[in-house]
């Protein structure tokens, strides 16, 4: 992670291509249900990366608000895990 977000390496080109993709918001973490990053490692660290977004674009916020923000984003990302 850098100022301007986290970069992915799409999996979904290799071995083809290497191409990246770059989240800044814990939104765009998708890249966990559209397959660009894949395995279990890989998918733990893009969701504690999605988090560690969302943290820092609401790090301003009073710290009531910062929790349920946090929570909010953690959940956001729990749902883009397809169930077992």
């Amino acid at each position: 992670m850098d100022e301007s977000g986290v970069r992915f390496i799409d999996q979904t080109k290799l071995p083809t291509e290497e191409t990246y993709v770059t989240c800044t918001t814990h939104e765009q973490s998708d890249v966990i249900r559209t397959m660009v990053v894949r395995g279990a490692p890989a998918i733990g660290v893009a969701a504690a990366m999605g988090i560690a977004l969302g943290c820092r674009t609401r790090k301003l916020q009073p710290s009531a608000n910062y929790s349920l923000s946090l929570i909010k984003s953690a959940r956001s990302l729990a749902k883009l895990v397809p169930p077992r």
